[in-house]
């Protein structure tokens, strides 16, 4: 009676504790960050060796449909310049020249306009629900959920694998570290100073 009465613990502890997958734990991440729909005015500083400068831009998210749009705002120079997602496909509209380009898949790791973010991040932005495999990692702080995505063997994807932190309370995200395809740790981003607007916590 004493080892069934163990193994009823033990399979309530273990129940507990992953009864919430790695999936449903990313997908209610995503959701709180993004909304179905969202409008924000963003400025990037971008600092690297030999680029120093501020980008500010309009953006228009709507998951529902698997659509975004971006317009550059400032810098002049840059101003008008624009960005549609329309599910897997990506356009660039240049005022300058007044063309519309289509972004091919062999520019999909390029850098999205001198950032970190590559053209792949605009266009996979719910990628990280579908195009990858979850699963929990140990943390060795227990209020942080951390969890490992590998890219699915039929996904096109730049990052073969994906570490991010989550925290259990909130479910708001912490840190996300970005693998390549030989397992080298090519990108992180870090997530702070998140601000109540209205009532969700955001960033």
């Amino acid at each position: 009676m004493k080892y069934l009465t163990n193994f009823f613990i033990l399979f309530f502890l273990t129940f507990s504790i992953y009864s919430e997958s790695a999936k449903d734990v990313i997908k209610k991440s995503e959701d709180l960050v993004r909304g179905k729909t969202s409008q924000a005015i963003i400025k990037m500083n971008i600092k690297k060796i030999r680029i120093d400068r501020t980008i500010k831009f309009i953006a228009y998210d709507d998951r529902n449909k698997d659509a975004f749009f971006i317009k550059i705002l400032e810098p002049s120079k840059d101003k008008g310049i624009s960005f549609l997602k329309v599910k897997n496909n990506l356009w660039q509209y240049l005022p300058s020249v007044g063309k519309i380009i289509k972004i091919e898949s062999s520019m999909m790791a390029d850098s999205w306009m001198g950032s970190d973010f590559t053209n792949e991040d605009l266009v996979k932005g719910a990628s990280i629900v579908d195009n990858y495999e979850h699963s929990f990692l140990d943390s060795s702080n227990k209020e942080i959920y951390k969890i490992e995505m590998k890219a699915k063997p039929d996904s096109a994807v730049v990052w073969e694998k994906i570490i991010v932190e989550i925290y259990k309370k909130t479910y708001l995200p912490k840190i996300y570290y970005y693998y390549d395809h030989k397992n080298r740790l090519k990108k992180i981003m870090k997530f702070y100073d998140y601000k109540q607007i209205q009532n969700r916590t955001n960033l």
